[in-house]
């Protein structure tokens, strides 16, 4: 509706009115005043209008979606993350596991919620784009090697001079440990912990200087934090 769009909610939700009195029956129009009313905050009315909605004749995933948003609001989360399964019955979409990952994540349920946000982030849109960061958020603490990258530059004399750290997520992170596994001068199996403090930014790369023996080097990063 143009004039939800505008931000006219008084006259959107007074065009909704009119569609419903020659429509009773129509579900969108009951769905368009709900749309209305959440966007002026009106949280119990508008959760009215999506009842009304869903009602009438016709399952459609967006009235299912929108109450559920709208429960959320109100603070009615077993009923809100209800709605938002029967939305992904009825057509799949990345706000619907979005929105689901947001309550795993606000009852302590880490583990489902990486996966709702592994879900919606397959999407290449702008709810994806936040559900991947969500996912980062909470994964890249425990499995830090999935998000950052090394990559060696060694001399002549198999010496690693610089290792280069490359940050793949779109969040800033820092205190990268690096664990470097390699053979010495004397054949014995070494290894090495290496640690860069400061902060890299997110889609980023730095270099950190090493003296590292480069025969039968093996390098994996076993930790890092986003740097909030």
């Amino acid at each position: 509706m143009a004039a939800l769009e505008k931000g006219n909610l008084q006259e959107a939700s007074e065009l909704a009115s009119k569609a419903i009195s020659i429509e009773p029956r129509e579900g969108k129009f009951y769905g368009l005043q709900g749309d209305a009313l959440a966007s002026g905050n009106n949280y119990q009315q508008a959760l009215q209008a999506y009842n009304k909605a869903i009602e009438q004749p016709g399952d459609y995933f967006r009235l299912y979606l929108q109450r559920g948003q709208t429960r959320k609001k109100l603070n009615r989360m077993s009923e809100a993350e209800a709605d938002f399964q029967k939305s992904l019955k009825l057509l799949p979409t990345a706000l619907a596991y979005n929105e689901l990952g947001e309550l795993a994540l606000a009852a302590n349920q880490g583990g489902q919620a990486k996966k709702y946000f592994r879900q919606a982030a397959s999407s290449d849109s702008k709810v994806g784009q936040e559900a991947y960061a969500s996912l980062v958020r909470l994964d890249l603490p425990d499995n830090p090697g999935k998000y950052i990258e090394l990559g060696a530059a060694v001399n002549d004399q198999k010496i690693v001079e610089v290792i280069e750290i490359r940050n793949t997520t779109p969040l800033p992170v820092r205190e990268v440990v690096i664990t470097a596994v390699f053979t010495g001068q004397d054949g014995r199996r070494r290894q090495e912990r290496l640690l860069y403090r400061p902060a890299i930014g997110g889609q980023s790369a730095v270099r950190l200087e090493t003296s590292l023996t480069a025969t039968g080097l093996q390098l994996q990063v076993t930790g890092a934090q986003i740097n909030q």
